[in-house]
């Protein structure tokens, strides 16, 4: 497999038209179906259902795409950061904080920071995916059921999985897995977000920890998909607008394991 391949592929995906991904890529009909040959004898499926008049994909020609598009990106970002200066290559610092006062203050400080150094970027981004695999909360709302000590409301790890396979077969989304913090309230005099941040918290939302706990009483699956609208480490913001508009792939994720 290689590159060239992948090219070929992902225009006739695009185009389902073997003559308009030989216009698109500047070269012969022929030469693009011999790549798309070589390349479904070499994954052993066939990637395109063809007739005489039309070109469809096949459910492996779909499932193909993401890791093709995947292989691609990466091999795009590889080359434009291998043949820059050495001064523009990624590379990783982490920050250490000794009391919750100090990551209090940190917010004002790294978005001063990467407005001055836009090459730098936090771990979770905006408009990144959370999947709650458990839900940290500040609320009383487990106290209904009574129970003789302290209930840890998960996420089904069925759902979880499959959540987790359409996002890598999607291949373009940002996203992390772990522990939010369900909490009654978003703005509050006392300073919380540090110490759940030391406990290894994503994100903050209102909703999972009781999703979680009246599924586990029901005997459902739950799983909560979050999109970052708001960085507590950047100070970054999306609109109302934004949130209506483009917060689209959480959905997609959810429709695609429902």
């Amino acid at each position: 497999m290689n590159t060239v391949q992948l090219e070929c592929f992902l225009a006739v995906a695009d185009n389902l038209s073997f003559a308009r991904a030989a216009e698109q890529l500047h070269i012969t009909q022929p030469a693009v179906t011999h790549q798309i040959s070589s390349l479904e004898n070499e994954l052993n499926v066939k990637l395109f259902r063809r007739t005489t008049r039309t070109v469809a994909l096949t459910n492996d020609g779909w499932t193909f795409c993401g890791y093709a598009r995947t292989i691609l990106k990466t091999t795009d970002q590889a080359k434009a950061r291998l043949s820059g200066q050495y001064e523009d290559r990624i590379q990783s610092f982490s920050i250490g904080c000794h009391t919750p006062f100090e990551l209090n203050i940190l917010p004002p400080v790294l978005k001063s920071l990467c407005n001055e150094f836009p090459s730098i970027h936090p771990d979770l981004k905006i408009r990144n995916v959370v999947l709650a695999m458990g839900a940290c909360t500040d609320s009383n709302y487990g106290a209904q059921y009574e129970l003789p000590g302290t209930f840890a409301p998960i996420a089904s790890f069925e759902l979880l999985r499959k959540a987790v396979k359409v996002i890598e077969e999607m291949g373009n989304i940002g996203y992390k897995v772990g522990n939010v913090v369900s909490s009654d309230v978003f703005y509050s005099d006392r300073q919380t977000t540090a110490a759940w941040q030391k406990m290894g918290a994503l994100a903050i939302e209102m909703e999972s920890a009781a999703l979680y706990m009246n599924a586990a009483r029901a005997g459902k699956n739950a799983l909560t998909i979050c999109t970052i609208s708001d960085s507590l480490v950047t100070g970054e913001v999306t609109t109302a607008e934004e949130r209506q508009t483009s917060f689209d792939d959480m959905m997609k994720i959810a429709l695609e394991i429902a």
